[in-house]
C-alpha cells in the first residue's frame, strides 16, 4: 500500500531572473495532477495564510510579474491583470511520496490549462464557458 501522505520540504525558490533576463518554462504546463486523495493537502493549508501571502509575493517579483510558462507580464495577460501562485511538487509514485518543491507565478490562462479537471467542472457548473475553456487548451498548445 502506498504512503500518500506529503512529504513537505521546503526548497529555496530557483531564481527566475538571470542577469536580468526573464527565464520562461512552458514545461511547468505538463506538471502532473497531484494525486486525488491529496486534493485539499497543500502546503498553503499546512503553514496558513501568511505564509503563503509571503511565498506567492516572492514568486510574483521573482519574474518581475511575469508568467513563468508564457512570459506574459501581468498587465498584459488575457483574462485577469494579476497572476496566480501555483505549487509544484517532485513526485515519486514508486515511495508515494509528493514534496512541495516551489511557488511558481501563472497568468490566469497557463494556470487553468494545468488545472484541466477543475476546467472541465467549472464549464459543467456554467461557471466557465466551452469557448473559454478551448482558448485556455489552445493557449497551452501554442506555448508547448
Amino acid at each position: 500500500m502506498l504512503n500518500l501522505r506529503p512529504e513537505i520540504i521546503l526548497h529555496p525558490n530557483i531564481p527566475k531572473l538571470l542577469n536580468g533576463t526573464m527565464i520562461v518554462n512552458p514545461a511547468i504546463l505538463l506538471h502532473p495532477q497531484i494525486p486525488k486523495t491529496l486534493h485539499g493537502i497543500a502546503p498553503r493549508k499546512i503553514f496558513g495564510d501568511a505564509w503563503w501571502d509571503t511565498e506567492r509575493q516572492k514568486a510574483y517579483a521573482s519574474t518581475n510579474y511575469h508568467c513563468l510558462a508564457c512570459g506574459v507580464h501581468k498587465l498584459k495577460a488575457r483574462y485577469h491583470k494579476w497572476l496566480e501562485a501555483h505549487e509544484t511538487y517532485l513526485y515519486n509514485y514508486c515511495k508515494g511520496r509528493l514534496i512541495f518543491e516551489e511557488v511558481v507565478p501563472l497568468c490566469h490562462a497557463c494556470h487553468n490549462s494545468i488545472h484541466t479537471g477543475r476546467m472541465s467542472k467549472l464549464v459543467e457548473n456554467g461557471e466557465m464557458t466551452k469557448i473559454k475553456e478551448q482558448e485556455i487548451l489552445d493557449h497551452k498548445s501554442l506555448i508547448l
